[in-house]
């Protein structure tokens, strides 16, 4: 629902087609501006715009609001875009819980597509288990084609491999061969990564030799780093090609980092160990590699930082508690060794006894991180690992720098996680600011009532709010307003209306304060505000602003009972309109204004 965004000195103009819409729908212009033709795309490819846009937590408010009232195919086909931005957002917990509670009475085609996503992202989960429930419905269904079936066995394979049952996914690999004979790729590549879980790395080399598939080639070099056939520098350099090749899916380059870093850990070179992790955790996009010997941890990088700083002090004779000088030591290598340095830092952060030295250290491991456009890993280090402790303890410098990266990544949950306890604004950023930032983030992340606190907090200071920040203030306002929290916005809008001295700003408020009153169902008090933002500064109400505010009036007294005053009052708003469309309408009304007496009189 669009929004009056613009500062207040505009006219208010009315839709050519309809004085029906709600005045959020309107424009808001400068006088002489003109106003936008409604769009015509659909809401489908609207949404879609939004997810190829990178707005997921938008999209997926706008298919709450489109497929709430949607039904049949039209359900299903926003319930698809659904599933893809969960995936798409990692949200698969959500993804699959949603499954269990929705896809009941779905056209069968339907349910046999959402078995497999949500059997895809238990997979993604590692969770072999839960997916070979799903897999076992589907494949007993008897609904499945030939090629679906394959697939679906196949998928159970990989779900033995993610619990780590070597010989279970043995034995299905030798039944799907026996109904399935044949040397496709994928079969080569499946047969390839059950040899490898079983440890039989050379024999898994020799299956995935001249396999040319980019997934085979990876697990051979994995094969080959791990059987000793390759030294690590020959796959460090060929995996590290892979990494740059247009065609490789990001989890394939995630894949290829982790092997430089595996190789790179045999071949003692720490610093390319640390900045392969590094890369891998800054690309990894799309959740864990489903074969376990390609999943990293952001505690991973802890431990190589934590490893590599602790073998830097043993060579440069470093004794443990002298902080100031291992300080000293990070700082002559930032510019030309930055992954030393960031060990160093990550060491004494975990290690220092001295609480300042570790607040310090942590706030120059994530200012590293940021300098060398690395703020994903920052997020992943201290937002998703273990090492670091509680976000409660971090300084609050390393927080902020978190709490909007994360935001810029769309994880708007996280981010009202780091918000929450922290109090005091960055030094950037103002008290009421800071309130109206977290206020926000806390609406997108459900968190209703801990915004409105926020608000409130805000709105009751004794300072002086300027009105450009009234305004920023209200569109968060809004926001509570389209999640229906009507209560807690008549509550904030009335004690701003209180604040402001400003006669365009309390008008305004008067409206938008009708506008909750319509949706809690209290319409006679809805009128009573509507009539008075209408005449709020102009005596006649007869501006663009007081007729949208009187025909909302109107349609409240009627939906009240009140129909000799929305009769009035629709008969004088007739007055100021000459647009001949617009008359129409208000006369539609008045007509169906005196059917609805007559109606009354005759019972």
């Amino acid at each position: 629902m669009l929004r009056l965004k613009a500062p207040f000195k505009f006219l208010l103009l009315f839709s050519l087609s309809s004085l029906t819409l709600s005045a959020h729908t309107y424009a808001a212009q400068k006088p002489g501006g003109a106003l936008n033709e409604p769009s015509t795309v659909s809401p489908l490819n609207n949404v879609n715009l939004l997810v190829n846009s990178g707005a997921l937590e938008l999209a997926v408010q706008a298919i709450d609001r489109h497929q709430k009232d949607a039904s049949g195919n039209d359900w299903e086909t926003w319930e698809r875009l659904r599933y893809r931005l969960y995936f798409q957002q990692q949200q698969l917990q959500v993804l699959i819980q949603r499954f269990d509670t929705n896809a009941t009475g779905r056209s069968p085609h339907f349910i046999t597509w959402a078995t497999e996503q949500v059997a895809n992202a238990s997979l993604l989960q590692g969770n072999g288990k839960d997916a070979r429930i799903y897999l076992r419905r589907l494949i007993w269904s008897g609904s499945g084609k030939h090629k679906e079936v394959s697939r679906w066995r196949q998928m159970v394979i990989e779900s033995y491999l993610a619990d780590d049952l070597a010989d279970d996914a043995d034995r299905a690999l030798i039944r799907y061969q026996a109904d399935y004979p044949g040397r496709s790729t994928s079969l080569q590549v499946l047969r390839g990564k059950v040899l490898i879980k079983k440890g039989q790395h050379q024999d898994a080399f020799d299956v995935l030799t001249g396999v040319q598939a980019l997934d085979a080639r990876l697990l051979r070099l994995f094969s080959a780093l791990e059987a000793n056939i390759y030294q690590p520098a020959i796959v460090i350099k060929s995996a590290q090609r892979i990494t740059k090749l247009k065609y490789a899916t990001r989890m394939q380059q995630v894949k290829s980092w982790v092997l430089v870093s595996r190789a790179a850990q045999k071949n003692k070179n720490n610093p390319l160990r640390i900045s392969a992790l590094e890369q891998a955790l800054l690309i990894r996009s799309e959740g864990q590699s489903p074969e376990t010997e390609f999943r990293i941890t952001s505690d991973d990088l802890w431990q190589a930082y934590i490893e590599y700083a602790e073998s830097l002090g043993n060579r440069k004779r470093l004794l443990v508690g002298d902080d100031s000088t291992w300080i000293k030591q990070a700082e002559s290598m930032e510019k030309n060794r930055p992954q030393e340095a960031r060990a160093v830092y990550a060491f004494l952060s975990l290690n220092s006894q001295v609480g300042i030295i570790r607040e310090i250290t942590h706030k120059r491991l994530t200012d590293m991180l940021y300098k060398d456009d690395l703020g994903q890993v920052a997020v992943a280090l201290y937002a998703r690992g273990t090492k670091a402790g509680a976000m409660e303890s971090l300084p609050d410098s390393v927080r902020y720098r978190l709490a909007i990266e994360v935001l810029r990544g769309g994880d708007i949950r996280l981010a009202a996680s780091l918000m929450k306890t922290l109090k005091q604004p960055p030094a950037e950023e103002s008290v009421h600011g800071w309130k109206l930032r977290r206020a926000r983030t806390q609406i997108y992340a459900g968190q209703f009532g801990e915004a409105a606190i926020l608000l409130q907090e805000i709105v009751a200071d004794d300072g002086l709010l300027k009105e450009e920040f009234m305004r920023r203030y209200i569109q968060v306002v809004f926001d509570l307003q389209a999640v229906n929290e009507h209560t807690s916005a008549l509550s904030l809008f009335s004690a701003l209306y209180q604040k402001t001295k400003s006669s365009d700003l309390r008008r305004e408020l008067l409206f938008w304060m009708a506008e909750s009153k319509h949706a809690l169902g209290q319409d006679q008090e809805a009128a009573e505000f509507y009539l008075r933002s209408a005449y709020y500064g102009q005596p006649n109400g007869g501006d663009m602003w007081g007729q949208s505010a009187r025909y909302h009036a109107a349609e409240s007294l009627a939906r009240s009972g009140y129909l000799e005053d929305a009769r009035t009052v629709y008969e004088r708003l007739l007055r100021h309109t000459p647009d001949a469309k617009r008359r129409a309408i208000i006369e539609r009304n008045l007509q169906q204004l005196w059917l609805q007496k007559t109606a009354n009189h005759g019972q």
